[in-house]
């Protein structure tokens, strides 16, 4: 059953400045919503994600041509509402002014950090969750009592659609999706917005951080890159490979912290990719037919993918497909998992995110090579580790730098809300869920309050060595 929506129309970009000029006034009529009314617009959008489930769900699907509904609703739907759920729970808390102390010399008085709205946010979100990473910072912009302005990509217009009427049902006033192609997404970013949110590739994050740098507008980039696996001699292989098999899987690999590669302890090497391969088979016996394995999103990312696995023949890699070459491959669109052996850098798979289901494979000498191999390349947005001596997950913790970093599994500490979720370096800026994102979301305000009489009134002209001698004694102790 296809989803029964109205076509997408595009958003004329003149009409994007008078839409946050529009905004931009209405939040200055009521700079500091109240908690209660961020809570209560919170409940609207978790009502009408579980109501209009199955609409959603075949939406997201019909975009991708096909799209695992399993996925949809566990990657999305329900992480966006553990994370409507945990910060209803904790959002009054975190909205309170948190009192700090004040030096001896000030006192009496008080110090606050109050946190504000920042105003209008813009928010750019991309195809391969297009629920998630479009709702998922506007939960962070509302509990933090913005109005926002999204543009999701234009790959997926039924879901489009879908988020514009779910906006539109629960206060139009306090969010907009707006649609079109790249010249839509650079004209908002040319906005004078009070923040910018974008999620996407390192190579458009630079454009969207130099338009944006305009206006001296602040931004947050939720970039990729590419997210290593490391493989300790001393590991329990069949959880090992379970783990990264869901990881690089989900959505076909589409996921912006899915495994890119595997470095694997030599004496683990062989008996990896036997273990991979024989729990592969049972989580998809096939793929193409396969109803829990979805499709890659459109014809130029699958031939970007396919060019990619030539290119890595070509340079002498080994190729092992979990499934044979189907002649109808390019109408499904669907790329089994495959592993990639004998891989070398100069392969594009070993240089930009693979993005897609494809696994390279290297061997390493030892955990330290392992290591140095990693920190010789940008800091990726997630690194993951399996081992079974603490010893080792204790240096993988202390010496490396990540945006995320799991042990003994994957891909799920980015469902945890009350972790922040972002990058480092070439992997991003800022980071959001939970408390992280109400607080990037936010201005934090420094208020100080004195009484008419303090300490300071000794420290004032006309100077003179008493005072001097005293200033000396009592502040630099």
């Amino acid at each position: 059953m296809q989803p029964q929506v109205n076509q997408v129309l595009e958003t004329p970009t003149e009409s994007l400045a008078h839409l946050l000029e529009r905004m931009q006034t209405e939040f200055h009529r009521a700079p500091m919503p109240p908690v209660a009314q961020r809570k209560n617009r919170l409940k609207l959008l978790k009502k009408l994600l579980i109501d209009r489930q199955d609409l959603l769900l075949e939406a997201v699907s019909a975009d991708f041509g096909h799209r695992c509904l399993h996925e949809t609703l566990f990657a999305e739907i329900a992480q966006l509402i553990e994370e409507i759920n945990y910060v209803s729970k904790h959002l009054s808390h975190w909205a309170k002014p948190q009192k700090q102390r004040l030096p001896l010399h000030l006192k009496p008085g008080q110090a606050r950090i109050h946190y504000q709205p920042k105003g209008v946010v813009g928010i750019l979100s991309p195809w391969n969750y297009p629920l998630l990473l479009s709702l998922g910072p506007l939960i962070s912009a509302w509990s933090a009592g913005n109005r926002a302005i999204i543009k999701p990509s234009e790959l997926t217009p039924n879901t489009n659609q879908c988020l514009s009427d779910l906006i539109e049902r629960i206060d139009g006033a306090h969010a907009a999706v707006v649609t079109g192609d790249a010249t839509v997404a650079e004209q908002l970013c040319r906005l004078p917005l009070d923040h910018l949110f974008f999620t996407g590739s390192s190579t458009i994050g630079r454009k969207v951080m130099a338009a944006a740098a305009s206006n001296l507008t602040p931004v947050t980039l939720e970039l990729g890159g590419k997210s290593p696996v490391l493989i300790d001699q001393h590991v329990d292989l069949d959880q090992a490979c379970a783990s990264i098999i869901f990881a690089k899987c989900l959505n076909a690999g589409q996921t912006c912290i899915a495994p890119d590669y595997v470095l694997c302890h030599q004496r683990m090497y062989e008996p990896f990719q036997r273990a991979l391969l024989r729990i592969a088979s049972k989580l998809y016996p096939t793929f193409r037919d396969n109803p829990d394995y979805s499709a890659i999103i459109d014809q130029r990312h699958f031939k970007r993918l396919q060019a990619m696995l030539l290119d890595a023949e070509q340079h002498g890699a080994t190729l092992t497909s979990l499934e044979p070459q189907a002649k109808n491959a390019s109408i499904s669109r669907k790329i089994p998992l495959t592993l990639l052996t004998n891989c070398t850098d100069a392969m594009q798979a070993m240089q930009a995110e693979i993005f897609g289901p494809l696994l390279p494979i290297i061997s390493i000498p030892s955990v330290q090579a392992g290591l140095d191999h990693i920190a010789a390349r940008p800091k990726p947005l997630a690194l993951y580790c399996f081992t079974t001596r603490q010893t080792v997950q204790r240096k993988v913790i202390n010496t490396t730098h990540s945006g995320s970093l799991c042990i003994n599994d994957a891909i799920t500490q980015v469902a945890v809300p009350s972790l922040p979720f972002g990058g480092v370096g070439e992997s991003g800026m800022g980071a959001y869920h939970g408390q992280a994102g109400f607080q990037e979301l936010s201005h934090s305000k420094a208020v100080l309050v004195r009484q008419s009489v303090t300490p300071m009134i000794l420290f004032t002209p006309p100077w003179g060595r008493s005072v001097h001698r005293l200033a000396k004694k009592w502040l630099l102790r």
